[in-house]
């Protein structure tokens, strides 16, 4: 009888202990699709993970495509649906043009939407939405692993279009 009610103890626990536990910011992370897409005659690209822990790579996270005319508006919301970034104008491509990740001045890891709104050099203008994950692992400090599967970061960039033979970079102690 005591250990049926050991074990009784055990499972609420296993069942319930985990819905205590807080929700992890970086939920679906890499679950979404990066913005690749043809705009006309033109094409984009925003990847959906960068690594803003200022090592100089996938620190920035940019708009970047090919034929692209205007970047009308680069615009970054954090799951509350609070604009934390935005551009009007910006060069493609250019990493300070882009977000650096901080929100209030420090870097906020998470799932972040993007909306670009761009003009393609033959005048087709479209809008497009997606998710980034903002995930700044340095390989030191891992408190969290990620699924690696599925992940697109900025380094994996050829001529405006994303490279999925292009190396990212990225050490493999932050990912699953």
């Amino acid at each position: 009888m005591k250990s049926i009610l050991v074990l009784l103890m055990l499972s609420a626990c296993i069942f319930s202990c985990k819905e205590d536990e807080p929700e992890s910011a970086l939920k679906g992370c890499c679950g979404n699709d990066a913005i690749d897409a043809d705009v006309g005659n033109g094409h984009i690209y925003v990847p959906n993970i960068f690594t803003p822990n200022g090592d100089g790579l996938n620190d920035y996270l940019m708009v970047c495509g090919d034929s692209i005319d205007l970047l009308v508006e680069f615009e970054i919301r954090n799951k509350s649906g609070k604009v934390v970034f935005e551009s009007f104008g910006p060069e493609p491509c250019v990493p300070a043009a882009g977000w650096d990740g901080k929100v209030d001045g420090v870097v906020v890891e998470g799932l972040y939407d993007v909306l670009v709104s761009v003009l393609a050099e033959d005048g087709t203008s479209h809008t497009l939405h997606g998710k980034v994950c903002n995930f700044p692992c340095d390989g030191e400090n891992v408190t969290e692993q990620v699924p690696g599967a599925n992940c697109q970061f900025p380094s994996q960039l050829d001529n405006g279009y994303y490279c999925p033979t292009c190396p990212s970079g990225e050490g493999d102690e932050c990912y699953k």
